[in-house]
């Protein structure tokens, strides 16, 4: 038989979950709709290793890569779940700010 107080505090549990969740996607929804927001989680995936090959000779250095792109992996599957069309935008504005770059070199 289940206690009376044990539902209550799982239940009391599961809401403040659930409101820590939408928070966090209100969150990232509000940064990803700036442009200066878009461009710093453009940098945290790139320098995270999302986009790039993880591999190294040395296995150890391997395992931190992996760890670094994982977080990274974990913010763009919040990103492309909560706001992909955001996704595509901040993607369109990093091409043209490499394109922007790359005319000075």
């Amino acid at each position: 038989m289940t206690d009376f107080f044990d539902e209550k505090s799982s239940a009391e549990e599961r809401l403040k979950q659930r409101l820590k969740i939408e928070r966090e996607a209100e969150d990232i929804k509000h940064v990803m709709s700036l442009e200066q927001g878009r461009r710093f989680i453009w940098l945290q995936l790139t320098t995270s290793g999302v986009f790039s090959s993880s591999f190294n000779h040395d296995p150890y250095v391997t395992a931190f890569n992996e760890g670094n792109r994982n977080r990274g992996l974990a913010l763009l599957n919040d990103i492309m779940t909560i706001c992909p069309e955001r996704y595509l935008e901040m993607a369109e504005e990093a091409r043209k700010e490499q394109e922007k770059n790359n005319e000075f070199i």
